[in-house]
């Protein structure tokens, strides 16, 4: 079956992050910081937002509060294994 969106649509997020990429790639340590926290907090929010399992265990009110590496003691512990 033909998928209903074209080869250039899924190609956007890609160049988006090569274009992101260039950017930083001389950027200075303190832009660098600024753009790790950016992203683990669209990560968290996200899986909190989208993931059953991180749905359960991340409490709406605590990904939204969540601001970056000083706020990880809040998540949950996951633990592998039995």
């Amino acid at each position: 079956m033909k998928s209903a969106v074209s080869p250039v649509m899924r190609l956007v997020p890609v160049l988006r992050n090569l274009v992101r990429t260039h950017r930083l790639e001389r950027a200075a340590p303190d832009r660098l910081d600024a753009e790790r926290r950016r992203l683990l907090v669209r990560l968290v929010r996200h899986a909190q937002a989208d993931v059953p399992r991180y749905r359960e265990l991340i409490a709406p009110e605590t990904a939204a509060a969540f601001r970056g590496p000083e706020d990880l003691p809040s998540l949950p512990v996951l633990a592998t294994g039995s």
